[in-house]
């Protein structure tokens, strides 16, 4: 008996040193914002950036991002063609891109938060591999925060 007991003590020690957390294949996907602190005034960048992190490698295959803000817009900055112009992709957009701004956009608020939801999907059986969201606050007006 007393065996028994040091074996089921050394079993729970051991779980409790390494967490005991399963192991999964689950591919992870969370949102990394920059800055996450924004006025619509700032000049120095178009929104705040959204960056979809995902812990599955996705090259080459049939999968795309899907952005849904509540509030705001959507915005792809094409910086890289020497025009620095951007181009309005709405509110409701599927991507293959993994990073896009969201703004206030033109329209009023009508909550003082929203949320921004990315999911991945599979683009042949629109099965949804992983989503995830972020929750953009407005203290006042023209200003959003998020916290983590």
């Amino acid at each position: 008996m007393k065996k028994i007991l040091a074996a089921v003590l050394l079993i729970t020690a051991l779980c409790i040193l390494t967490s005991c957390q399963e192991k999964t294949d689950e591919p992870v996907l969370w949102i990394n914002p920059e800055p996450t602190e924004y006025w619509t005034y700032m000049s120095s960048t178009p929104g705040i950036a959204l960056t979809a992190v995902l812990t599955l490698d996705l090259k080459n295959s049939d999968f795309k991002y899907h952005w849904i803000a509540e509030q705001g817009t959507f915005l792809m900055w094409h910086g890289n063609d020497g025009q620095g112009r951007l181009e309005d992709l709405g509110r409701d957009i599927k991507t293959n891109v993994h990073k896009l701004y969201w703004t206030a956009g033109p329209e009023p608020f009508t909550d003082p938060s929203l949320r921004v939801y990315v999911t991945v999907e599979n683009i042949e059986t629109q099965e949804v591999i992983a989503e995830t969201y972020i929750e953009i606050q407005q203290p006042e007006e023209g200003h959003f925060v998020i916290d983590q």
